[in-house]
Parts: structure tokens; sequence; C-alpha cells
């Protein structure tokens, strides 16, 4: 489809304020819960808090398709979306770990939880390296479904329901195709830095 400039022009601005409006709502969500946790006690209530985080990592897909389609992709809008996702993902990793909802034993909870982080620190390190070298870090499929997993993780832990060994299954699964993903990014590092770099 031909993309006119009055089209994009229309659509500019409209992914990057998904992706901002994605921060307020998981923020806000998050701050509801943590300041009312008996809403993760009841299945209802914890159900609609289920659903209401996989509507804020369901819009992470929508800007990006909004951004592919009326050709308003940007540096800006893909740095922003990469941020607000970690964010989005990492601070309730923690919160559930803190807790004590990812797992029974506590410490299992936090390792998942400090793996998350670190894995995702270390991309945000790796990216701006690689492009100082000339290398390209793109997503790796392994990328998406590290993050459709622990999106996942996260949906089913705070449901009620759902909540228990196969959430933590989910959480395991995704750190590991979160280690696996950082495992790739450095293999495309090494393939593409100048020799003697």
């Amino acid at each position: 489809m031909q993309v006119t400039e009055a089209v994009r022009r229309r659509w500019r601005h409209v992914p990057n304020l998904i992706s901002l409006l994605r921060l307020l709502l998981g923020i806000g969500l998050l701050g509801v819960l943590i300041l009312y946790p008996e809403l993760l006690e009841s299945s209802a209530s914890s159900g609609w808090a289920a659903l209401a985080f996989a509507v804020i990592f369901l819009t992470d897909w929508v800007d990006g398709y909004i951004a592919r389609k009326y050709d308003v992709v940007s540096k800006l809008g893909a740095a922003l979306d990469t941020g607000i996702d970690k964010i989005v993902i990492v601070f309730p990793v923690f919160w559930l770990a803190w807790i004590g909802l990812i797992a029974q034993d506590y410490v299992l909870g936090w390792a998942l939880a400090i793996l998350t982080f670190l894995r995702e620190l270390v991309v945000s390190v790796l990216k701006p390296l690689a492009q100082k070298y000339g290398a390209e870090m793109q997503v790796q499929p392994s990328g998406r479904f590290k993050m459709a997993a622990q999106c996942v993780a996260v949906v089913m832990t705070i449901w009620s329901v759902t909540r228990g060994e196969w959430s933590l299954v989910m959480f395991g699964g995704a750190v590991l195709m979160g280690l696996y993903s950082l495992y790739e990014y450095y293999l495309v590092f090494r393939a593409q830095r100048p020799v003697g770099s």
C-alpha cells in the first residue's frame, strides 16, 4: 500500500502516543496492585487485573503495526518502544518476585527476576555498543518469543486461577529464551563487528 505524505503526517505521532499510554497504564495498574494487594486474592479482581495487563502488553504489537503500515517508523519511536517494553515487563516481574508470587521458593522467584533484569540490561548496553562498531542489532525471533513468554507469565501469575506451577514454567521458559536470544545477539554482533575492533 502506497502511503501518502498526508496520511503519514496524520499517523506520525500515534505509535509513540500508544507507547506512552502503555507506560502510563502499566505503571498505574502496578501502582493500584501495590496499594491494594488484596485484589490479587480474588479470582475475579485478579482476573480483571490480568486482563488489563494483557491489553497493555498487546498494545506493543499495535504501535509497531501502525508504525509499519503508515510508514512512520522512527529511531525515537523504536527507542521509546523498546525502553517502555523493558519497564512494563521488568517492574511487574520484580514486584511479583518481591511479594513471592513467582515461585513458592522465594529465592527462585528472585533469581528469575534478576536474570530477567540482567538480560534486559545487557541488551540495552549491547545495542549502542554494536552501533558504535557499525553492527546493526535487529530483534531476533527468539527475543520476540521471550517477550511473549514474559507477558504470558506475568498475566498467568497475576490471575489467581493460573498462578502456580504453570506460571512458574512460563517464567522459567522466558528466562531461558531470553538467555538464548542474548547468545544470538552476541553471534550477530561478533559476525558484523569489523576485524580488529
